[in-house]
Order: C-alpha cells, then sequence, then structure tokens
C-alpha cells in the first residue's frame, strides 16, 4: 500500500472540527481540491461540494457533466440547495437535466437559462418542478414572445420568497397574467423581486390589484421603471429599489418616477437606490435620507443639478453616477459643490463612455476641491470605468500624477481604481514613510492582483461591511441611521 500524499498527512494532523470549519467558508474550487486529498477530507468536503451548483455562460459542459453525474448517483442530487446555469444546455442534455432535476428534493434556487426548451421537448419537466416543495427562489429567461412555455412554468411554480424575471425586451404587453398570479400567490412570502428587460407595467397591475393587498416582506426591488405611486402603497417595507435605465422613456411619466425615489413619504424604508436621472423640477418639502445613490443620467444634461438636491447628502455613504456620451467637464460641474455636503461618504463612482483622461482629469479636480478644505474624512474608494479606449494606455504617467496626490490630501482614501477597455488599473495606499521632517508620506503602488466590487450591490456590502467593523472598534463612530 502506498504512503499518502504530503497533503493528506498534513490534513489528517489537522482536528477534524478545524477541517470542518474549513470547508464551511471554502469555494467550490478548494472544495473539489479538498475532496482529492484524502478519503477522510473528502466526506467532510463533498456534502458541501454539492450545496451550490453555479455554471456561467462559458460553462455549458461542466453543467452537463454535472446532471449527468447526479442521474447517476441520486445521493449527490439530494444533497443540492442551489442549481443555476447561465449557458444554453445542448439539446441532447435536456432530458438528462429533468432526470436530475427529480433528484433534487432539497433545492431552493433554480435558474436554468434555456428552461423553455426543456419543457418544450418534454412535458413532464411541469410535474418535476410541481415536486420541489422546498423551492424558494426562481429565476426565469423568456426569450421567445410568443411561447406559452412561460405561463405553464409560472403558474407551476409554488409561492416564492426571491423571483427574478428576465423577459424579452421586443414584448410590448402590459399585462403578464402567469407573473402577475404568481405575485398574488406569493403575497405572504415574496421578499425580493427584479423584473428586466420587459414592458410589464407592475404599477397597472397594483393598480387593478387594489389597495387591500400588500406585500409586506418585500425588501428589495428592480423595475425598468414606476409610472404610478402604487408599489409605494404595495411595499411599505421596500429597502433597496433599482430602476432600469432604458433607451425607451416615452411611456414614463418622469414626475412620478422622481417622487417614488425622492418623497420620504414614498418607500419611507428605503436605504439603497439605483434611478435614472431624466430632467423635471420638484419642490419636495423633505429630503430623503439614503445611505446608497447610483444614478444615471438619461435624456437631460443636467439631470443630476437636479436630482441631488432632493436627497439628505450627509446621509450618503456610497455614490455613484452613470451617463453615456456628455462631456465629462460638463456632467461632473456641480460635483464638488455636491461633494462638499457628503461629509460622510465612503465610496465615489464615476461609469461613463468618455476619454479616461478628460473623465479622470474632471474627477480628481472635483476632489481638489475640497481636499483643501479637510472635508470627505470617510472616503476610501473612488472608482471611474469608460469604456472608451482612446489610447489610455499611453497616458497611464500623466493620469497617475493626477491620482497619487489624491493619496496625500484625503487621508482615509485607500483605493483608487480606473477601468478602461484595455483593463483595470489599481492605485492603492499600502504604507505610510517619514520624509524626516515628522510628516508621512502615503506609499502608493499600481497593484494589478487587487480589485474592488464592479457591480453597485457588491460596493455596497463591502461598505455596509466597513461601516459595522469601525462601528464596533469605535465607540466614538456612530451609523447615520
Amino acid at each position: 500500500m502506498s504512503a499518502p500524499s504530503l497533503e493528506a498527512s498534513a490534513a489528517l494532523r489537522v482536528p477534524y472540527d478545524v477541517l470542518e470549519h474549513v470547508t464551511v467558508f471554502a469555494d467550490q474550487a478548494s472544495l473539489a481540491a479538498l475532496c482529492r486529498v484524502s478519503h477522510e477530507v473528502s466526506s467532510l468536503a463533498s456534502p458541501r461540494l454539492y450545496l451550490s451548483a453555479h455554471f456561467g455562460a462559458n460553462s455549458a459542459a461542466r453543467a452537463v457533466a454535472f446532471l449527468e453525474l447526479v442521474a447517476r448517483d441520486q445521493s449527490r442530487g439530494a444533497r443540492v440547495l442551489s442549481l443555476s446555469i447561465e449557458g444554453e444546455l445542448p439539446h441532447n442534455a435536456l432530458r438528462t437535466f429533468v432526470v436530475a432535476l427529480r433528484l433534487m428534493p432539497m433545492l431552493r434556487h433554480l435558474y436554468c437559462r434555456n428552461l423553455e426548451d426543456v419543457l418544450r421537448l418534454d412535458v413532464t419537466c411541469l410535474d418535476a418542478l410541481r415536486d420541489l416543495t422546498r423551492l424558494e427562489s426562481f429565476a426565469l429567461f423568456t426569450p421567445y414572445e410568443t411561447s406559452s412555455a412561460p405561463t405553464r412554468i409560472l403558474d407551476t411554480i409554488r409561492p416564492l420568497k426571491r423571483l427574478h424575471i428576465d423577459r424579452n425586451d421586443k414584448s410590448t404587453a402590459a399585462y403578464f397574467p402567469p407573473l402577475q398570479r404568481l405575485l398574488l400567490r406569493s403575497s405572504d412570502t415574496l421578499v425580493s423581486l427584479s423584473i428586466v428587460n420587459s414592458k410589464f407595467d407592475l404599477a397597472i397591475f397594483l393598480t387593478e390589484t387594489g389597495s387591500g393587498v400588500i406585500w409586506p416582506n418585500l425588501t428589495y426591488l428592480t423595475v425598468h421603471d414606476i409610472s404610478s405611486r402604487f408599489p409605494a402603497h404595495s411595499f411599505p417595507n421596500l429597502e433597496q429599489l433599482h430602476i432600469c435605465d432604458t433607451n425607451d422613456r416615452r411611456s414614463i411619466d418622469p414626475v412620478e418616477q422622481a417622487l417614488c425615489s425622492t418623497s420620504p413619504v414614498l418607500f419611507p424604508k428605503l436605504t439603497r437606490l439605483s434611478t435614472v436621472a431624466v430632467g423635471g423640477k420638484l419642490n419636495v418639502v423633505e429630503k430623503r435620507n439614503i445611505r446608497h445613490l447610483a444614478a444615471t443620467l438619461s435624456g437631460h444634461r443636467f439631470g443630476f443639478t437636479l436630482l441631488m438636491p432632493l436627497f439628505s447628502l450627509p446621509a450618503l455613504r456610497s455614490l455613484q453616477w452613470a451617463w453615456g456620451l456628455w462631456s465629462s467637464a460638463s456632467v461632473l460641474q456641480p460635483l464638488p459643490e455636491i461633494l462638499q455636503q457628503c461629509t460622510n461618504l465612503m465610496y465615489l463612482g464615476i461609469d461613463t463612455r468618455e476619454d479616461p483622461h478628460e473623465c479622470v482629469s474632471a474627477v480628481v479636480d472635483a476632489l481638489n476641491s475640497v481636499r483643501w478644505k479637510g472635508l470627505l474624512p470617510l472616503l476610501h474608494y473612488v472608482t471611474v470605468r469608460t469604456a472608451n479606449a482612446a489610447q489610455a494606455s499611453k497616458k497611464l504617467d500623466t493620469l497617475q500624477s493626477m491620482i497619487t496626490p489624491l493619496f496625500v490630501g484625503f487621508a482615509g482614501l485607500r483605493c483608487f481604481q480606473l477601468c478602461m477597455a484595455e483593463g483595470v488599473e489599481v492605485w492603492r495606499r499600502l504604507d505610510s514613510t517619514s520624509d524626516g521632517n515628522g510628516s508621512d508620506k502615503p506609499i502608493i503602488a499600481r497593484d494589478a492582483n487587487f480589485r474592488l466590487p464592479m457591480t453597485f450591490d457588491d460596493v455596497v456590502a463591502h461598505v455596509e461591511l466597513e461601516c459595522t467593523e469601525q462601528s464596533m472598534s469605535s465607540p466614538a463612530f456612530v451609523p447615520l441611521p
């Protein structure tokens, strides 16, 4: 009998409870590696390896292999709690999907991109969906405008906690009866609802439903627009609202949408908002207090100027602005005045298609206008994202000469991230060194291996975690309500 490997020998010397603790925090790749160490370690890691099976858009072959494995071994399927397949399964694997689905009785989350194709090939897929008694999270992509599959699928699903609908944006129907029926069935359970790429008008549905029906547990909502105030009455405990940016904004009443976004009377518990600045002046008596704001400029060059005064700026922890082809200098003109009031800001994000050099220059000018006043003491992270290449890599030396002085002016600044078409450049604070006169200068490094979260949701989670840690470590630090 051969001697155990070095990894196996080392693992066997680690206490059992420590190994078990390691598997709790290990990702899928690490769990798969642990399964190959020894039988003892595999017995700990393999149950967790199959808890969550996520396959990206380019991992269809891996997804098929996983489904075939579950179809051969029912015990593995019984461990799966979450299955997400973002790539389209090949036609010859659709029946295997149904077989595997029947062997996952504990499944709580399901997403299969071409679930409609599965149903067209094998109608017993509906029976498999009906038998998922523990399912609480479901995502559906509906690419076919005239297909009856979404109706059959949504009418089969039990009441949910989380629902994501990505519907063909060519559909012009404001009504989607199967979705409406599922929402009514889930009125007591729904926590998160996302409806994207759809002309489905949630406000019309809620208007017809009447004011008596509310979703008391719904805290997260993503829609492509809000055309009336009915969602505010139906979702009284909403904490996160995301209004998607769409090219066709003719059907939107900017006043109604802006009121839902900015009036503290509507959605009174809102703490995170992603909205579209479409213009239109509002007279709001009381400003809204939110911690995280992402605004996209659409159709009105001075949308930010009109939007920002509607919020209590000292309450902001995260601020992100996005726009298309307008000049960075003109769009960012009100930023210095706004930053002077954002006294507790920790994250600033800028997203545009403009030239990186022009955009960074405008952002740095805005920050320099407030740094000499000792403002923004909590600013930790700045991200500038631009889709315009414009030979930015040739201007990195110039960009660096603008960015690095910010780390001297803002003592709390930890990272400046520049996302361009060619890649990501990161400047971050490593340490401080004395210049011999008793003053410390920060050591700044460009670090290609360091990344800030790319999505606004991830940024918010990161900032909230830092707020929690800071409040626990510093008695003088009082989190904003």
